[in-house]
């Protein structure tokens, strides 16, 4: 059961790229993504993209495989908390999701990876 969640679809079903700028304009800025390492964690598997343009984070979303039913709906509730967080900060270092500590280590190193990537982690 692979499952991807991109930011614009769990922002509350908005029609907009992250940082609230409608779709349309969005368009005009060229954007790149940026893919990070495939993390193995106890109760699944996770990879998170982002899409960068102008140096900032504009789309984070994420690839992942549950093991289970229960792990499924956990990183269901847990990664738009972590997509939120990582957008405000433009960064990897997310809090822990206290019911998906797991899930939060795996999307920050996956983030990290990403972030390596696209040359934006803050020296």
């Amino acid at each position: 059961m692979n499952k991807s969640l991109p930011l614009a679809v769990v922002a509350l079903g908005a029609v907009t790229v992250a940082g609230g700028v409608p779709a349309t304009a969005a368009a005009a800025t060229k954007t790149t993504k940026y893919t990070g390492a495939k993390e193995t964690y106890k109760y699944g598997s996770l990879s998170v993209s982002i899409e960068v343009a102008n140096k900032k984070i504009k789309e984070i979303s994420t690839s992942y495989t549950p093991n289970d039913p229960r792990s499924a709906q956990i990183d269901s509730e847990a990664l738009p908390q972590l997509y939120t967080e990582a957008m405000k900060l433009q960064g990897w270092d997310v809090h822990t999701i206290s019911s998906a500590s797991f899930t939060s280590a795996a999307f920050r190193k996956s983030l990290y990876s990403a972030l390596g990537h696209a040359d934006l982690l803050k020296k």
